[in-house]
């Protein structure tokens, strides 16, 4: 091999050096400015759910959930709120039935309350779940404008009756052949963010306890 074609291959070996000492560089450098721009994205969703959870422990939350006149007391006996046991009359004429809508600001700043349903739907044999597409009576609706305190509630509706409301379908659901389901909703605004919200509440009647219980799927708020 001749000095030239020695020179020329240590030149080219020494350009292919450096070159891949070049490459090299460049991707320490961009593997750098990758971990660079990922901690900063990790650091803008930490602090944005920091603030959304601070959000979240100052905002109204406004609860609601339908409320017996009468207590039962542990030995199945309705009670009135000073104790009194009503009579078989009364019983009879299912005032331990009687029911109103009581919403409660459980949060820590006021909530714009505005509207309110309050619905019915007797759902046949066999289908246990209420949907958007089953049948419904309104019961009560309405509109509000007015501003809940925290740890303030309220009954917003009528005391309605469920054996009124139940009426022809009674016997079907004391038989379990329906099942009576009231629902609906309440919506509100935020004011520490001015968002729209809403309290979903959802309740069956149970004929062998002969009152309503929650149903915990489709009762919620946001």
């Amino acid at each position: 091999m001749s000095c030239y074609e020695k020179w020329s291959l240590i030149v080219t070996i020494v350009g292919v050096s450096v070159g891949a000492g070049v490459l090299v560089l460049y991707y320490l450098q961009l593997k750098a400015m990758n971990k660079s721009v990922a901690a900063s994205e990790l650091a803008a969703k930490a602090a944005l759910l920091n603030a959304q959870a601070v959000i979240n422990s100052e905002r109204a939350w406004v609860s609601a959930e339908l409320v017996p006149d009468l207590r039962q007391d542990e030995e199945g006996a309705w009670r009135r709120d000073n104790g009194e046991k009503i009579t078989m009359v009364e019983l009879v004429a299912g005032h331990h039935l009687v029911y109103s809508l009581r919403i409660k600001n459980v949060g820590r700043t006021p909530a714009q309350i505005l509207t309110y349903n309050l619905a019915y739907s007797c759902l046949p044999e066999r289908i246990t779940d209420i949907s958007e597409d089953s049948p419904r009576e309104v019961i009560q609706a309405g509109t509000f404008n007015f501003f809940l305190l925290p740890t303030i509630s309220i009954d917003i509706v009528q005391r309605f009756k469920i054996s009124e409301l139940i009426g022809n379908s009674r016997k079907e659901i004391d038989e379990l052949m329906g099942t009576a389901v009231f629902h609906g909703w309440v919506k509100y605004r935020n004011v520490l963010t001015e968002d729209g919200c809403s309290s979903d509440f959802c309740y069956v009647y149970r004929p062998s306890l002969k009152k309503l219980e929650m149903d915990g799927d489709h009762t919620k708020y946001t």
